[in-house]
């Protein structure tokens, strides 16, 4: 079942923040989870980003097709999230993700405050957090 939090939002606002859960069903989920650890076993890119943890190439996750029912959904939520910001709008969107990274954090290991600079929206997907 899906489940769709609006955490901030204002049709005047730039910024908003969503919260979606359960929308990938547990098998799905543990796949991801399995191929994600499997390409952050290593580091790639040797902890040279704001990311000081094992991390693949930016574009990583592009290349294999496990993930496209998850960036499907995201573009479905995207599509969502704009229509939420311009109700009356009849315009269609077409949308393309450029990057698409995975990441595994070990002890010790963090996250500097950072942005993604130009681009217009970001999303992050945690596969697993600790209890």
């Amino acid at each position: 079942m899906r489940n769709l939090k609006v955490l901030q939002h204002s049709y005047k606002s730039l910024y908003a923040a969503y919260n979606i859960s359960n929308f990938l069903s547990e098998d799905y989920l543990q796949q991801l989870t399995n191929k994600t650890i499997e390409l952050s076993n290593q580091d790639s890119m040797n902890k040279t980003t704001g990311v000081k943890a094992n991390m693949t190439k930016y574009d990583e996750l592009l290349q294999h097709e496990e993930y496209r029912n998850l960036f499907s959904s995201v573009l479905e939520y995207l599509t969502m999230f704009l229509r939420l910001r311009d109700p009356v709008s009849s315009q269609k969107y077409r949308h393309t993700i450029f990057d698409a990274w995975g990441m595994q954090h070990f002890k010790g290991d963090y996250t500097l405050n950072h942005n993604h600079g130009h681009a217009s929206w970001s999303m992050v997907f945690y596969l697993r957090v600790p209890t």
